[in-house]
């Protein structure tokens, strides 16, 4: 996959990334520091170093992801499109292995570039409503789309089940469709004998 012709190609970063080129590449700059610190630290199988990179070192390109566009690009195409690992193993060249391993390396570099930039988002309406009134503000940030007066929240809320009973229920409820479905289908066969 050919990054730079991509991010070129208005149509298609967005397409791929939900990203323009200005906001991939004032994404870029915390990334990459963010992506440093870590490979400088930590090697690919997520252990601390013993010693640290050296900068000559620490600025080599990686075998299957070389640059770091390529691997911000990487974990946005990867959020964006939700393929599957073997799906983008093809596309990238790489094993399933490989990429579970990206992804998992990138994804915490993302988080912390996206927390220095003050980007993350909200997890709760009261969260939400604190940042979009701060952001109404704030008329220093780059780029800053004009005001709105309105805040529109879309998503999905359902309770996080962690509880034994919970989950026993949940068991309960399969276990009965199952049954219901088993019996239905059964039925079926008698039936036509």
């Amino acid at each position: 996959m050919n990054v730079e012709k991509i991010i070129d190609n208005p149509t298609q970063i967005i397409a791929l990334t939900s990203l323009s080129r200005d906001e991939f590449e004032l994404l870029l700059a915390p990334f990459s520091e963010e992506w440093y610190k870590w490979f400088k630290h930590y090697d690919f199988r997520l252990e601390r170093r013993k010693k640290p990179l050296a900068p000559g070192q620490l600025y080599r390109p990686t075998k299957t992801l070389p640059r770091v566009d390529d691997k911000l690009f990487f974990i946005l195409y990867h959020f964006k499109n939700n393929h599957l690992q073997q799906d983008l193993a093809a596309i990238y060249g790489m094993d399933q292995g490989q990429v579970s391993k990206w992804i998992k390396i990138l994804e915490p570099v993302l988080a912390r570039a996206l927390k220095n930039m003050g980007a993350l988002p909200a997890r709760d309406i009261g969260e939400l409503a604190k940042l979009f009134d701060m952001r109404q503000r704030d008329k220093q940030l780059p780029n800053s789309k004009p005001q709105a007066r309105t805040l529109s929240a879309d998503a999905t809320d359902r309770p996080a089940l962690f509880g034994t009973a919970q989950k026993r229920t949940i068991r309960l409820n399969e276990r009965a469709l199952y049954s219901q479905a088993h019996r239905a289908e059964s039925f079926f066969w008698t039936r036509r004998k």
